[in-house]
């Protein structure tokens, strides 16, 4: 499997958020990558104030995260589009 650069993978995670709310499992199947990559790189996101993330309510005792993209991600994408590797 090809190596893909950090500013890609985040570029098509912004792509994905852009069209609606996602959790870690949702964009993992998404992207084709494992639930920890797609943890990790919303992670980094939010972190960054790309993205806004709330909890879901479930009956199970562990409550995921569901992910929305910001107006700062959304200009981030903009610029990454632009951005040619």
């Amino acid at each position: 499997m090809e190596k893909i650069k950090w500013n890609m993978r985040k570029k098509q995670a912004l792509n994905k958020l852009k069209n609606g709310d996602y959790t870690s499992r949702q964009l993992s199947e998404e992207l084709g990558i494992t639930r920890e990559n797609a943890q990790m790189l919303l992670y980094r996101c939010f972190r960054q104030r790309l993205v806004t993330r709330h909890t879901i309510e479930t009956p199970f005792f562990r409550k995921p995260y569901q992910y929305s993209i910001t107006a700062r991600g959304l200009e981030r994408l903009d610029y990454l589009e632009r951005f040619k590797e």
